[in-house]
């Protein structure tokens, strides 16, 4: 039976006098605009916590706090509630107040729960408030209805509704769903879903139309909506709008084969926060250097950064409450639902504080040989971030995606009750199986390290990042006991390298490690079709009525499935004729002719049409040559009758020099 309704209990409580003492004098230090410290604008804490419905067991409580007006908040740099078991919740520090979300999530055995306030973290003598609220959750000693959720504040939006399991433990008429807002209660919406039958399970799918937010869902049971009973719940939801923007502006290829990286952020701020910290921690331009450290991200570590074709960039335009939300294994398809990339890898950037860094499975787990793009599905990914030091997580951001985007483990010894993890390509569970993974490459040295050496001296940074040690010579393939979770030298792992990015993280992959990342890069190709006429840069010359055209499509572009036409007739499309050159890579050629007698033409691509301009040239009139005259008797290569005119091979040579001299003002212009 249910045991009680949620009952929480506000409770304003003098301060400990041992602590603070409420009848001290303004701080000498304070504004002379009547602004008062902390510990007068928290003299009588009011703790207000969410009770629109009973919680269960383990679902969050969320509270704010409400702060003096006069509050100097300069003051107040960290903000926190502590339950009676030393658990702590850190509270945003808003202009209004404090709000401390998700009190009590992911823990199971709450019933009555104390809360005290901690602020600023003062080793001695800080700031705290007994009892400033009381928390008792409902339970169901005997649940009619479990109700599944998952993750803990799941992310859904249109096209991504929320999967929901219900199980029933007895009979149940009718099950409807509550929404309500998740700051103040009110009602949204009560839709029904299908009830399970006695100690069965149901799973649903449900949609949520409703604007972007936070909300909360309770179960209600009943005969209908209006007098149906609430039942423990409380789950929390976010609906975002799942609008995604370009990273680098211009670098992006939509159709185009490649791993479409999609950035979304937690507790870091706005858009614009999120696009410039990931744009930083990416290093797309090479290392970042400052005064005291050099900064190495994921696309100035070989061999990505000579293959940032195969990658687009884009950013979530909404922030996660949770970071987990959009998070999840590339083993299961519907982790991405909702959203119209292909070939997408998420990777949730968030403010520190609120756990470690992690990656998530690709379908590249016990696979040996990598299969086609189009059947590989990446994992999730988060990194803590510091907001206003991004680049210290660059090198984490590699890592990362060493497991969610290539499925590599970890290398170095482990710190928790994970235990050993041993898989290809670089975690072997022996000598023998590790000479069969990477046997061939025994010796070899991964040749970044040599670039990154010359990169870090070029910096005016000492050449080897430690002192004393050689970083070429920890890089070197063996057969390494130890670490993948394991303890140092025990004999349960063997990984291909002393160090590398899967274990302290310097930037070097090592030459096994990176064979792997460079078989999963070779299935993407990084190129697509001409779709669009406005990557067509032409350069067009009307001679004697004749049009002709020599030009280039924008890098990284196939030529199209149907014809690009110019005053309806046909362009010539060619594909890259030299992928090695620097200038030439990634380029392909069009060239175009027909006849016309004056102004631009129309370029065509299927019902997609675009105007070109046409330069008039008027060839300079060709002088005589002089003749003997008197005779009669022409000169060699002049007709008879005293007119000039060019041989056929002369013609064809001048022709082609012309279009040698046209290729080489295309590629000057070249994207």
């Amino acid at each position: 039976m249910l045991l009680s309704v949620v009952s929480l209990l506000v409770v304003s409580s003098a301060i400990a006098s041992a602590q603070v003492d409420d009848t001290a004098p303004v701080d000498d230090t304070a504004p002379a605009d009547d602004r008062v410290s902390v510990d007068q604008a928290l003299a009588v804490p009011i703790a207000v916590c969410e009770t629109d419905g009973p919680f269960a067991f383990g679902v969050g409580v969320d509270c704010t706090i409400e702060l003096d007006a006069r509050l100097d908040a300069e003051r107040l740099f960290a903000a926190g509630l502590i339950d009676q078991n030393g658990e702590y919740w850190p509270c945003d520090i808003e202009a209004t107040g404090l709000v401390c979300g998700d009190i009590g999530q992911e823990r199971h055995d709450l019933a009555t729960r104390r809360l005290d306030l901690e602020l600023n973290h003062e080793v001695e003598g800080y700031l705290q408030f007994d009892d400033v609220a009381l928390v008792e959750t409902a339970t169901d000693q005997q649940p009619r209805l479990v109700t599944f959720i998952d993750p803990a504040e799941p992310v859904v939006f249109e096209g991504r509704p929320l999967p929901i399991e219900l199980f029933a433990t007895t009979e149940i008429e009718r099950v409807f769903v509550v929404v309500r807002e998740r700051t103040g209660g009110g009602l949204v919406d009560t839709m029904e879903v299908t009830a399970p039958g006695l100690d069965r399970s149901v799973s649903t799918r449900l949609v949520i139309d409703v604007e972007p937010g936070r909300y909360r869902l309770w179960p209600c049971i009943g005969a209908d909506e209006t007098t149906c009973e609430l039942l423990p719940a409380g789950f929390p939801i976010q609906v975002i709008d799942p609008e995604i923007r370009e990273l680098l502006p211009g670098h992006n290829r939509p159709s185009a084969e490649r791993i479409n990286v999609v950035f979304a952020g937690s507790q870091l701020g706005d858009a614009d926060d999120l696009a410039s910290i990931a744009t930083a921690m990416l290093t797309i331009d090479g290392p970042e250097t400052g005064p005291y450290r050099f900064s190495v991200g994921p696309m100035a570590i070989e061999p990505l950064a000579s293959n940032a074709h195969r990658f687009n960039f884009w950013y979530l335009v909404d922030q996660l409450a949770d970071e987990r939300s959009l998070l999840g294994d590339g083993t299961d398809r519907r982790v991405l639902a909702g959203f119209e990339l292909e070939n997408m890898a998420v990777t949730v950037l968030y403010g520190p504080g609120y756990g470690p860094s992690d990656a998530r499975l690709t379908s590249l787990w016990n696979e040996i040989t990598v299969p086609p793009a189009n059947q590989i599905r990446f994992g999730g990914a988060r990194v803590s971030v510091d907001p206003d030091d991004p680049l210290a997580s660059a090198e984490t951001l590699a890592h990362e995606w060493g497991h969610s985007v290539f499925e590599l483990r970890d290398e170095y010894v482990g710190f928790d009750d994970r235990g050993v993890l041993t898989q290809y390509p670089n975690c072997a569970p022996s000598p023998t199986l590790a000479n069969d993974w990477w046997g061939p490459l025994d010796g070899s040295i991964d040749p970044f390290v040599y670039e990154l050496l010359r990169a870090r001296r070029a910096s005016g940074f000492p050449g080897e990042p430690i002192e004393g040690q050689n970083l070429a010579s920890t890089v070197r393939v063996g057969v390494f006991p130890g670490g993948c979770y394991g303890a140092a030298d025990a004999t349960t792992a063997y990984r291909p390298t002393s160090d590398s990015l899967m274990n302290s993280e310097i930037p070097v992959w090592g030459s096994v490690n990176r064979r792997r990342v460079e078989e999963v890069l070779g299935r993407f190709s990084g190129r697509g079709p001409l779709d669009d006429l406005d990557a067509v840069d032409l350069d067009c010359e009307r001679v004697a009525g004749v049009v002709r055209c020599s030009g280039i499509l924008d890098r990284y572009l196939d030529p199209p499935g149907q014809s690009v036409s110019l005053a309806g007739d046909a362009c010539a499309v060619s594909s890259p004729a030299d992928r090695s050159s620097p200038t030439e890579r990634g380029l392909s050629r069009i060239s175009c002719q027909t006849r016309s007698s004056v102004g631009p033409l129309v370029l065509a691509l299927g019902q997609e049409q675009r105007t070109v301009a046409v330069v008039d040239v008027v060839p300079e009139p060709v002088a005589e040559p002089a003749g003997d005259g008197a005779d009669g008797v022409a000169s060699v290569g002049e007709p008879a009758d005293g007119s000039w005119k060019v041989p056929a091979a002369m013609a064809a040579l001048l022709g082609a020099f012309a279009l040698v001299r046209l290729g080489r003002a295309a590629r000057r212009r070249q994207k």
